[in-house]
């Protein structure tokens, strides 16, 4: 709820929530991990493993290890992430169109794209509104 609610406050276009829901989550669930990790389960999970004890969450008695691995895991993964997608997006806004115009996307791309109207509070343009956009019905 925090992060989906500081992507509006900074003004991010996120309109599935997909960084709140996989990539907080994920790091919560990852951090969480580092945390909470019970003794009795590292021994179930690695009975025959030394220095299992370093596997303890940190509230549990662990020396913090799990936490320093949770930590460089995220910055890696948050590293590759940001580097992976900058090059596909590049990529793609040099070869295909990522964004519609402004103006079609003040009118909605549920009504410009395909056809229908969501919100019901609010009137649907009218197919000229489209045309005087520089583009047609058939595209």
């Amino acid at each position: 709820l925090g992060s989906s609610r500081l992507l509006e406050h900074l003004e991010i276009d996120d309109v599935v929530d997909a960084f709140p829901v996989h990539g907080a989550n994920g790091i919560w669930g990852t951090l969480a991990a580092a945390f909470f990790a019970a003794p009795f389960y590292n021994q179930q999970a690695r009975p025959f493993k030394p220095n299992n004890d370093k596997c303890d969450g940190v509230f549990y008695g662990g020396d913090g290890s799990a936490l320093v691995v949770a930590v460089v895991f995220l910055l890696t993964n948050i590293a590759w992430t940001a580097a992976t997608m900058t090059m596909v997006l590049v990529g793609l806004k040099t070869v295909i169109q990522i964004r519609e115009h402004d103006d079609i996307q003040e009118l909605g791309i549920d009504d410009s794209k395909h056809g229908g109207h969501v919100d019901v509070d609010l009137p649907a343009a009218p197919p000229s509104a489209f045309r005087s956009a520089g583009r047609d019905d058939d595209a």
